[in-house]
């Protein structure tokens, strides 16, 4: 029996009929598939503040700055979820405590309160972006929720947080206070 000869067209036409076969790693690419959907799964959830740092998207004052909100907002206890049906460790009232975490929680929760409203004011994003990534660690993107661009304005609204803090804890220029 003789062999019918395909044309080019026909070959094409076969080709995009076929069901497609999904692509397989190349002979020793197996183990490296392997290795990095494992450590995938394994890793921890990325700290959106450090990997900011780690990548020089924040200048080092904005760094510190950003640390040093952190630590306010875990001193205030506002890491901790709070309910009023439980009055114990993280519940609705300082039971227990002593006088000294009790001042410190206080003062800290103070500290924080004159940072949201007084020098950003109460707006939404810059309080979103300094409680999200500086107070918890969430990442950009998945306060954004995935959106890259609003990933990029929330980077932005970070800054600028972080740069108004920055200027408010240094206090008025120095040409300010020698006029008065």
């Amino acid at each position: 029996m003789a062999k019918e000869a395909l044309s080019n067209r026909q070959r094409d036409l076969m080709r995009k009929r076929m069901p497609k076969e999904a692509r397989r790693p190349k002979v020793g690419e197996e183990a490296r598939v392997v290795k990095a959907a494992a450590a995938e799964r394994s890793a921890e959830p990325r700290d959106g503040l450090a990997w900011l740092v780690k990548k020089r998207r924040l200048n080092a004052a904005q760094a510190r700055e950003a640390m040093l909100y952190r630590q306010g907002f875990r001193d205030a206890g506002e890491v901790t979820m709070r309910s009023c049906l439980d009055v114990g460790v993280g519940g609705g009232q300082a039971v227990g405590l002593p006088d000294a975490t009790v001042l410190s929680m206080t003062q800290a929760r103070r500290d924080l309160f004159v940072a949201r409203y007084t020098v950003l004011r109460g707006q939404v994003d810059m309080l979103t972006v300094m409680d999200g990534v500086s107070g918890h660690g969430y990442t950009l993107r998945a306060l954004a929720g995935g959106d890259h661009h609003r990933a990029s304005e929330l980077e932005v609204a970070l800054k600028l947080a972080l740069d108004m803090l920055v200027a408010y804890r240094a206090g008025p220029p120095a040409h300010v206070t020698a006029a008065a």
